[in-house]
């Protein structure tokens, strides 16, 4: 029996593999940010400075349909969006706090603009946007220095 269990658990291991695998990320023409890719073909890292930023995405490529912001945070805020949200042309700025906001500007491509304000913070402030979702995703860390 437990030769049959390490047998089930290997196979198990072997088949998440192969899901790694399916994994692609969305492309971005990127302005305010250099962002690297380091660790896995899906996450993205850029720093910026201390003062006010503003960073723009424009997706491209194979997997521009899924260049949609879904999810965004910072520090302990969460906040999760939908397609529907790029259609909502009456309100362009769809979060927003003293960090600064985000507006999604086009559905096609989709762009999303991020404005953040000046960190006057003795810490540094840490960003993290996922757009797409399931094997067709990107996140974006982004760290903005704290004051000095």
């Amino acid at each position: 029996m437990k030769k049959f269990f390490i047998s089930l658990l290997l196979l198990y291991g072997l088949q998440s593999c192969n899901e790694v695998e399916r994994f692609a990320p969305i492309e971005f023409d990127v302005t305010g940010v250099t962002v690297n890719n380091e660790y896995n073909v899906c996450s993205f890292y850029g720093d910026i400075a201390t003062s006010e930023n503003y960073i723009t995405f424009v997706a491209k490529g194979n997997n521009e349909r899924y260049g949609f912001l879904t999810e965004f945070s910072v520090e302990n805020e969460s906040y999760h969006f939908s397609k529907t949200d790029y259609n909502d042309t009456e309100q362009n700025i769809i979060v927003s706090g003293d960090w600064g906001h985000i507006e999604l500007t086009n559905s096609n491509p989709y762009t999303t603009k991020v404005w953040i304000s000046e960190n006057q913070s003795s810490t540094s402030r840490n960003f993290k946007l996922t757009f797409g979702g399931g094997y067709i995703v990107s996140w974006v860390y982004i760290t903005q220095k704290a004051a000095e």
